[in-house]
């Protein structure tokens, strides 16, 4: 889509009618700035492609919002026993970045309003049927407050978060 507006906007007389033709130009530039406002949970078998296809939209998401950080947290079995654990591992990766009202959320606070809430963060979680209860709250938090994109990847059979997108 970002492509296809860059084309548009190289070529007036292809805009015109695309324009009087209905609004797919309109649809065509809102579409990669809204892309994932919900979080997107891929689930399929073990060794389905899953997570190359969460790393290939998320790369592609991340060139759509340019100048962007992308950050994979691959979700531990071990860690899931500790409330939190994931999403303070993953604060301290999104601090250290600059991203600095994901980090609050993240770590259990709200985001300062007062200041930038820049979604040019992407997170891909993997299996995030691990991942703790507290900790997937919170880090679909980040794309429910407009802070991050969040890509997730859950193995067949486990249960997607319902604020998630499901994609099979």
């Amino acid at each position: 889509l970002a492509a296809l507006e860059l084309l548009l906007s190289l070529d007036a007389s292809a805009a015109r009618v695309l324009d009087a033709a209905s609004d797919v130009l309109g649809a065509v530039r809102t579409a990669p700035a809204s892309a994932l406002k919900r979080p997107v949970a891929l689930i399929g078998p073990a060794g389905s492609g899953k997570t190359r296809a969460a790393v290939a939209a998320v790369t592609l998401l991340a060139e759509v919002l340019a100048p962007c950080r992308a950050v994979a947290l691959r979700a531990n079995p071990r860690a899931a026993r500790i409330p939190g654990e994931h999403a303070l591992v993953l604060e301290r990766v999104v601090r250290d970045a600059g991203y600095l009202n994901a980090a609050r959320v993240l770590a259990g606070h709200t985001a300062d309003v007062g200041s930038s809430m820049d979604p040019r963060l992407v997170v891909l979680v993997g299996d995030a049927q691990y991942c703790d209860e507290l900790s997937l709250g919170r880090i679909l938090g980040l794309a429910e407050t407009g802070l991050a994109r969040v890509v997730l990847t859950l193995r067949e059979g486990a249960v997607a978060p319902a604020r998630a997108k499901i994609v099979t």
